[in-house]
């Protein structure tokens, strides 16, 4: 087996086949790729697909002596407008957010249409 460059005409029908055999996988786009490739076998089949996205992460550090919800509720919202309004014109398809704060959490759901991401959320430090 070898990794080797994706190359759209030659590689979508045969991905889309081991997509179709395993939706909950779901198909992602090739929007914000900075790498994708395959893992061809020795008889030139495909063996996986891999692509790695770029996106964008929010944090919020904000003070947390306000005295009033409506203060902290005031800046959430402003940055977060200001966050989707940065990630659209950069042309980001996925703004990703990270809370430790249930009440964070629901404001994000339901003001924005933030929803759950499905597995582990993981990083790997490389600096």
């Amino acid at each position: 087996m070898r990794v080797r460059e994706f190359e759209f005409g030659r590689d979508v029908a045969p991905i889309d086949e081991i997509f179709k055999r395993q939706p909950e996988l779901g198909i992602p786009s090739l929007y914000n790729v900075l790498d994708n490739a395959v893992i061809e076998k020795s008889d030139g089949s495909i063996a996986a697909y891999g692509v790695v996205k770029i996106f964008a992460e929010g944090i919020l550090i904000m003070n947390r002596d306000f005295t009033r919800k409506r203060e902290k509720a005031e800046v959430v919202l402003k940055m977060i407008n200001r966050a989707i309004e940065s990630c659209k014109t950069q042309g980001i398809e996925k703004f990703i957010v990270i809370s430790n704060d249930d009440a964070y959490t629901k404001v994000l759901k339901k003001h924005f249409g933030f929803e759950r991401m499905s597995g582990e959320t993981l990083f790997l430090e490389l600096k």
